[in-house]
């Protein structure tokens, strides 16, 4: 059942001409913002898990006691900055399940979801419902934030969703699909024809995944 959502997925994607502009259900999203180079942020208002419970992300602070992937593990630092560009995604409640998010999330497109453990997949690269991009107004700047940890990259929980905190480490802490329409052109074709031979990669099999779960919400 799952290879067939799989099959189906990318092929409707590629139908429609998506993969070409890479990707889901956000068509020509691209990490073009000079304003936001580091590039996997977080808008105020998306609450990240906390020991001591869910925290809207401008309200943490170093020092405060983050729930991981790996465990509990103190902030070393939140990053804020204020841009006029922004390359910026919202996923809304429930784009892949109950709770998956818990609420609307809005993501700059180049923030790495953690899908199932199996690999980080940007948020701009998906192609379902439940995924829209998000026009700044001319003139309006918006606030972003992102996490770091002590010489650590890993997973964390915002608005129900894992997402990546900022990478300080030269890889990630899991497999990154590769960026560029050839490599994506390239993912969906493997997708496409994985009921016949599959030669998906961890990255394409995690987006897979995250589609199938969109589809089927």
């Amino acid at each position: 059942m799952h290879t067939r959502r799989h099959l189906l997925c990318g092929a409707a994607a590629l139908a429609a001409g998506v993969a070409l502009r890479a990707n889901r259900g956000l068509a020509k999203c691209k990490v073009t913002n000079p304003d936001c180079e580091s590039s996997n942020c977080l808008v105020a208002g998306v609450t990240i898990s906390t020991v001591a419970g869910p925290k809207p992300v401008e309200e943490l602070a170093a020092g405060d006691i983050i729930i991981t992937a790996h465990g509990p593990q103190p902030l070393a630092k939140l990053h804020r900055l204020r841009v006029s560009k922004a390359d910026l995604v919202m996923i809304h409640a429930g784009c892949f399940g109950i709770g998956q998010p818990a609420a609307d999330i809005t993501l700059t497109a180049a923030h790495g979801l953690s899908i199932e453990g199996l690999a980080l997949v940007d948020a701009g690269k998906l192609h379902c419902p439940g995924i829209e991009r998000v026009q700044l107004p001319a003139g309006e700047t918006v606030e972003l934030f992102h996490l770091e940890f002590a010489g650590l990259h890993m997973a964390i929980r915002a608005n129900g969703l894992w997402l990546e905190s900022l990478q300080v480490t030269a890889t990630p802490y899991l497999p990154r699909q590769a960026g560029g329409h050839w490599h994506e052109l390239k993912s969906r074709v493997r997708s496409a024809a994985s009921s016949i031979i599959d030669l998906r990669s961890p990255t394409d099999v995690a987006r897979d995944t995250a589609e199938a779960m969109a589809h089927a919400a």
